[in-house]
């Protein structure tokens, strides 16, 4: 095409290949007989099929030519025999395009031959093509001459000649035009304004005159379905499906991706028969991403094949895949299994390993590779089309192999927002993937595209149970002059996602993941809303670090060295930084990764700590023993600690600095600051028949062992092992049953989800004896059988040991048996325990009667390495009555409040001396008196029976350090507290009144001591009722 003398009319091009002739012109200057002005008028837009017939050679061609001056662009189709080619001209961009056999090339207009078809203008800013009247060669400038009237093709026309000498081949031509008559009717109105159309043009002529090259030529170029404007103009200059054009530089701007989206996705191989759906969410300022896999399988012993979504923490770098079904939850350190997808993004530079959530433009692999394709129909929608070729795509199990990827985007803006009339200013509606080499393709498509994603899509709450989550209530005012119904229509769904920005800013420098929000839910009152949500503790430590290859670390020569008995105690020291302050006495010291060796004992291990995130390159050794290296997923840090948060929470709220706004479309701003902030219990998660849920009995036992029951024969045969049973109850019920079992101790259960069938039994199977755990246990496909927690009534405090005097010293294989013997130790009350690491199979159980919680402020605790120190939580001091309510006057009326909140509460009021609680279970409000049930004998309690209370008597209390039993109230012994004491409490209540506005005599600064954050300040909790 290119190596080819050419001659070019209109849209054709002719190779020639003739005799020579003698150096002479073909036609002379002719003089015009009609004004230029009363020529046939040509349209700046047209489309047109061609027959070119090359008379000379005796042979025929097809073309068709679209021409649109306006938007400057022009497009032609050639056909001869089994091939089609395409030539797409871009003035705007000065680019022409050349395709034929899913091959193409571009090229500059302004260095190309090309440019001689339609001509090329410029303005000295733009590109464009001529006037039609350049393309037909008429009315160009040469004069022309009317001959005759006539006919062509049975058209009654009208002949017009030029001759004209044609300087791009060195040639003079003579050309006869033919012009339908005016008058003459077409049947469709495509014409109006141009009565005269093309029919046909005959040209003969020299080219190459006065060379040895010099050639005569005769064409016939005949004119069918000629239009004066184009059909189908979406489908005007676009490159085909699956090409790329090597050279290409037009690249129109691609739609920018909202920073947070969800959409469905649908991904098809028709050649392998082969698809797949998922849902994506994606939130760029949450720094999260969750997938929804359907019937899908992952290789785990917690999981089973099934649907499951799977949300990563890029702020943690912690994964959770949540197995929808049975809600069971695997977490791991992103990266490390199959189901992570493209949204991580690894950075390896220097000394840094990390890996980092995608740009938006970088999940969907749009950069400024792509360049544009044009427009076409995609499931019957009009798109903008930008391709790409690319190697960084994985195809199957297949990397770095050439693709070519052509992107979709609506180009309207659509309603896309289901359940809103919201409009999507971007819609990705598909993407095709063609593997170049054998031509397979993969096509995605994108649906219910959705730019308001909400923080609930991202839920790990259900990861966390018992003491590592705790739920919450705020409740707030409904705006003067607004009703329920007129509140809850306008702002029911809106203001959730600023009170959640007010709780993390609550939060302060602390540092978490947002994903640790409980989604929060709202309720409606008559005057009030309450928002319900909650806060998760943070992943274990160790998923918060990925293995990487192996190291042989010189330790010797190690900077931060400590002695561990498992890399996920170095995980966790590595993951706090007060506790990496204090062992390295370096408060500028940031761990990133560690080494986790085994010493010359291979039953004790070091760690080496790092602030990079591969091993310093100063300690390592080719001659030195194997390390595992574990290496800091993030940039960020997630090791705040539930009471941390909530207490950080709460002082907000106490403090009155928690409050957020909201604009109305009036503009209007609407301030919203709670009343009120208080614990909320554990709700049942789904139908309360349902075999496993959440709440606060369910949430005190641990799955021991699935597919397996209680073997009643081996119990009833044993007389020293306690069974009973109860059918068509819940695993909550089940669960109750068990803790408030009167006649003998309950430590197991079993729980048939078909049959709902509840055992609850005496049998310990934390027990060593084999032949007891072999013989008390049968195989059941349909039952679990499930065991108390001994942890779950105690705190943690990991490597912190008080150094006050234990009184009973044993040893132990693991933390739940240390707080078995605590609840059974019968020479003392145990109320908290130091556990040692001692070697690699036993841990040293220190029991003490003292009971710390803020281990921050008491001067008797001292961090250790090897230890953890347990306190059992207030409740535990109490004696439980179900059913059971005093009728005497209280003290106190807490509101929203919980069991463990009523119970910490009256162990730490210092107002009066709190002897006991009633707990109302259907209103969840707590009422703390100075009366016992030890009192009965010498004072009328008004006790009755009420199957929605539940009392809690008091068995112990401390005073000056020491632990003292709770005695009996005569009327001899009268108040713990004498009338100066009652006198003083009175008046520093007032004083506190009056400094915060209310005279409320209630130290609820007591209830948040467990936060470790607040100093020695009395707050007002908007539930307290002092008594009158």
């Amino acid at each position: 095409m290119k190596s080819l003398q050419a001659i070019i009319l209109l849209c054709g091009l002719v190779f020639l290949s003739l005799e020579s002739y003698n150096a002479q012109p073909f036609c002379s200057p002719l003089i015009p007989n009609i004004d230029p002005n009363n020529l046939p008028k040509l349209p700046q837009e047209f489309q047109t099929r061609i027959e070119l017939n090359i008379l000379h050679e005796n042979r025929s061609e097809d073309l068709f030519v679209k021409f649109d001056w306006y938007d400057k662009k022009a497009e032609i189709i050639k056909r001869e025999r089994a091939k089609t080619s395409r030539t797409v001209f871009f003035f705007d961009k000065n680019e022409v395009f050349y395709i034929e056999q899913k091959q193409c090339s571009a090229m500059k207009l302004n260095e190309s031959s090309s440019n001689i078809f339609f001509g090329l203008a410029f303005d000295g800013t733009t590109y464009n093509m001529q006037e039609s009247n350049y393309f037909f060669h008429f009315n160009n400038g040469y004069p022309t001459v009317k001959v005759e009237t006539t006919s062509w093709r049975d058209i009654p026309a009208t002949r017009f000649q030029s001759c004209q000498n044609w300087p791009e081949v060195n040639g003079n031509v003579l050309i006869d035009y033919y012009f339908s008559n005016p008058n003459h009717g077409y049947p469709i109105n495509y014409y109006q304004g141009f009565k005269e159309l093309p029919i046909a043009i005959m040209i003969e002529g020299f080219i190459n005159i006065n060379t040895p090259d010099q050639k005569k030529i005769k064409i016939e170029y005949n004119f069918f379905e000629f239009r004066t404007a184009i059909e189908r103009k979406f489908d005007l200059f676009t490159l085909p499906s699956g090409v790329y054009c090597n050279g290409q530089t037009i690249k129109e701007e691609i739609p920018q991706i909202p920073d947070s989206f969800s959409f469905s996705e649908e991904i098809i191989a028709q050649r392998f028969n082969f698809e797949t759906n998922s849902r994506v969410h994606y939130s760029k300022p949450l720094k999260a991403v969750r997938y929804d896999f359907e019937g899908s399988k992952i290789i785990s012993p917690w999981f089973i094949e099934g649907s499951y979504k799977a949300i990563h923490d890029f702020n943690s770098g912690v994964g959770y895949a949540i197995n929808i079904d049975n809600k069971n939850c695997l977490m791991y350190p992103m990266g490390t299994l199959s189901i992570d997808r493209n949204d991580i993004f690894p950075t390896e530079k220097g000394f840094e390993s990390i890996i980092q959530l995608k740009n938006p433009e970088e999940f969907f692999y749009l950069d400024d590779s792509y360049v544009y394709a044009g427009q076409r129909y995609e499931r019957d929608i009009f798109c903008d089309v930008f391709v790409s070729r690319r190697t960084d795509i994985k195809v199957g199990n297949f990397t770095n192999i050439p693709v070519l990827v052509e992107f979709f985007f609506q180009n309207l803006i659509a309603n896309y927002d289901e359940g809103s009339d919201k409009k999507e200013q971007v819609v990705p509606l598909s993407v095709h993937v063609t593997i170049e080499a054998n031509g397979l393709k993969i096509v995605n498509h994108i649906y219910n595209f959705d730019s308001e994603l909400y923080k609930r899509k991202f839920d790990i709450s259900e990861c966390f149970n018992g003491k590592d989550k705790v739920l919450f209530g705020m409740r707030f005012r409904i705006p003067e002059g607004m009703d329920k119904e007129e509140f809850e229509k306008k702002y029911g769904r809106v203001i959730l996602e600023p009170f959640e920005k007010e709780v993390m800013k609550s939060f302060g420098s602390l540092e978490y993941s947002p994903l640790r929000i409980v989604p929060s839910t709202i309720e409606f009152n008559r005057d009030s809303f309450t928002i319900n949500s909650g806060i998760t503790a943070t992943a274990p430590a160790i998923n918060h670090f990925r293995k990487m290859d192996n190291t042989r670390i010189d330790n010797s020569k190690a900077r931060y060295t400590y002695r561990v008995d498992s890399p996920d105690k170095c995980a966790s020291l590595c993951l706090n930084k007060d506790d990496m302050k204090s062992v390295t006495n370096n408060p500028d010291f940031n761990c990133r990764s560690f080494d986790f060796c085994t010493d010359t004992n291979p039953s004790d291990f070091l760690c080496s700590f790092y602030n990079l995130t591969i091993s310093d390159q100063d300690v390592t050794s080719e001659s030195a023993d194997v390390c595992e290296h574990y290496s800091k997923s993030t940039k960020e840090y997630d090791s705040a600690t539930v009471d941390e948060l909530y207490g950080s929470l709460k002082e907000a709220v106490l403090r009155k600095q928690f409050k957020f706004d909201y604009q109305t479309e009036s503009k209007a701003v609407l301030t919203f600051d709670p009343t009120d902030i208080f614990d909320a219990n554990q709700q049942t998660n789904g139908d309360s028949s349902s075999g496993f849920g959440f709440t606060s009995f369910f949430e005190r036992f641990d799955t021991f062992l699935r597919e397996n029951d209680l073997n009643e024969t081996y119990i009833n045969q044993n007389p020293s092992v306690f069974l009973r049973k109860k059918s068509l109850i819940t695993i909550d019920e089940c669960s109750r049953l068990c803790i408030t079992e009167p006649t003998f101790d309950c430590q197991t259960i079993s729980y048939n989800d078909q049959t709902q069938e509840c055992k609850w039994s005496s049998l310990l199977l934390l027990t060593p004896n084999s032949t007891v755990f072999a013989t008390s246990i049968q195989i059941s496909e349909e039952s679990t059988i499930l065991i108390r927690d001994p942890l779950y009534n105690y705190i943690e405090y990991p490597f912190k040991v008080t150094a006050l005097v234990d009184y009973s010293v044993t040893d132990v294989s693991s933390p739940n048996e240390c707080a078995f013997n605590c609840d059974k130790e019968s020479n003392l009350k145990c109320r908290s325990f130091n556990l040692c690491k001692k070697d690699d199979e036993k841990y040293r159980c220190l029991l003490s009667n003292t009971n710390i919680h803020n281990t921050e402020k008491d001067p008797n605790v001292v961090y250790s390495a090897i230890c953890s120190h347990y306190s059992k939580r207030a409740i535990t001091d109490f004696e439980l009555a179900i059913g059971t309510q005093l009728s005497v006057t209280p003290q106190t009326t807490l509101k929203n409040s919980s069991i463990e909140g009523c119970a910490e509460i009256c162990s730490l009021q210092d107002s009066f001396f709190c002897r006991s609680f009633d707990f109302e279970i259907t209103t969840r409000t707590c009422y703390l008196y100075e009366e016992n049930l030890k009192d009965k004998k010498f004072i009328d309690l008004g006790i009755k029976s009420n199957p929605n209370f539940e009392h809690y008597s008091r068995l112990y209390y401390e005073e000056n350090g020491i632990l003292k039993q709770i005695q009996p109230k005569t009327p001899k012994s009268g108040s713990k507290y004498g009338a100066g004491t009652i006198i003083g409490v009175v008046i520093a209540v007032l004083i506190a009144g009056l400094l915060v506005g209310i005279a409320i005599g209630f130290a609820y600064t007591k209830f948040t001591n467990r936060a470790n954050l607040l100093p020695v300040m009395k707050f007002t909790n908007p539930n307290y009722q002092e008594k009158s």
